[in-house]
């Protein structure tokens, strides 16, 4: 099988989502993988250097953003491609539909690994013209439409096209964004940073960029910050956003730049992982990774209302709780701090439902190798 991106760039979200995901399906569904990586020709040498330090080869090739949806120049990206000798193809962006089409017409199966709405994703968070999010939608609809099985990251995002685009509800499997069992690297404790154990620690992990940071992850910050047992942990790469802001130069907000693999350690002695995402259907069929991350942790998750399945899930399971804005600031005093056995059973369903070799996700890739192996 090949599996295809489009544009994506080495990063902590390449190596879960792509390079651990080929990894996984030829461990547990035994079908070989081929890596295949279109980036611009800008990039090519610089990401062929950073994706050459995983165990798994990625082949980096060119892509030429305005030749692509020409029919010649799928046609010329399906005979690169073919050497592999692949009998079937997966792509994750709406930009490989041309070439995974071609395949499918010559007899291979065609797989849609729908990580999100990207046209949603240009129309509300970019500056791209009419003309390309309406190129990118229509490709995304005819992956939805043509693919002969896609993976999506949450029911939402299939109830958006079932609803606005006539999808037929068929022939999809939903697998939320998982995650590995991330256990910390070095042992942390709310003594190491706040000099007592009793504390409430609320932790944010990620970018702080318009899609991550919305009004209401200050409003929270600051709801936290009156209760004098709580702490909160900020690890960003994007400090300097919040840098003019006196709201964070709080003597119990402990911020600082670390690499991926240091995060578990922080989460681990956190009691709440916060989740909060801007209003706009982009974020409506989300699944973001680090959701997965904080349950894999133990923490429960304060998350914004109408976070892909998410936010459903969260009420549904116990674990954590939904913030709007300020009208929820008097629920905030009700959070306890995070009992050993109440970590353990977060754990336990961080393990069953975003782990991707958990039983329960092995079985719902069952029609991939089926369809693979040509049954």
């Amino acid at each position: 099988m090949i599996y295809l991106t489009y544009g994506d760039v080495d990063s902590p979200i390449f190596k879960t989502q792509v390079i651990d995901f080929c990894d996984f399906v030829e461990r547990e569904l035994e079908i070989p993988v081929v890596a295949v990586s279109f980036v611009p020709l800008t990039l090519i040498g610089r990401q062929k250097k950073k994706l050459s330090r995983y165990n798994r080869p990625v082949h980096v090739l060119p892509v030429i953003n305005r030749w692509q949806g020409k029919p010649w120049y799928s046609w010329f990206n399906v005979l690169l491609l073919r050497r592999f000798k692949a009998h079937s193809i997966m792509t994750r962006n709406p930009s490989g539909f041309h070439v995974c089409r071609s395949f499918q017409t010559n007899g291979h199966q065609f797989f849609y690994d729908a990580r999100g709405c990207h046209y949603k994703e240009l129309e509300e968070f970019s500056s791209a013209s009419k003309g390309l999010i309406d190129e990118v939608m229509e490709n995304e609809i005819q992956c939805f439409k043509n693919a002969d099985w896609v993976f999506s990251v949450s029911k939402a995002l299939v109830d958006h096209f079932k609803f606005e685009h006539r999808y037929n509800d068929h022939n999809h499997s939903i697998i939320p964004c998982c995650t590995q069992d991330n256990t910390p690297i070095s042992a942390l404790s709310k003594t190491d940073l706040f000099g007592t154990e009793d504390v409430r620690v609320f932790c944010y992990a990620g970018a702080l960029s318009v899609w991550n940071y919305p009004k209401s992850f200050r409003e929270l910050c600051k709801a936290i910050l009156k209760d004098p047992l709580n702490r909160i942990i900020i690890l960003s790469h994007e400090l300097e956003n919040l840098s003019s802001d006196p709201l964070y130069r709080d003597e119990k907000v402990f911020m600082k730049a670390v690499k991926s693999e240091e995060v578990s350690s922080y989460l681990a002695m956190s009691d709440y992982g916060i989740l909060l995402r801007k209003k706009a259907v982009t974020n409506k069929v989300a699944s973001p990774s680090k959701f997965a991350e904080y349950l894999m942790s133990g923490c429960q998750v304060i998350i914004s209302p109408d976070l892909g399945d998410f936010s459903h899930l969260v009420q549904s399971k116990g674990i954590g709780m939904v913030y709007a804005g300020r009208k929820d600031d008097s629920h905030l005093g009700a959070l306890k701090m995070i009992s050993s056995a109440e970590r353990q059973r977060i754990k336990l369903i961080a393990k069953d439902e975003f782990m991707r070799s958990s039983e329960w996700n092995k079985v719902k890739y069952r029609n991939l190798k089926k369809l693979h192996n040509g049954f």
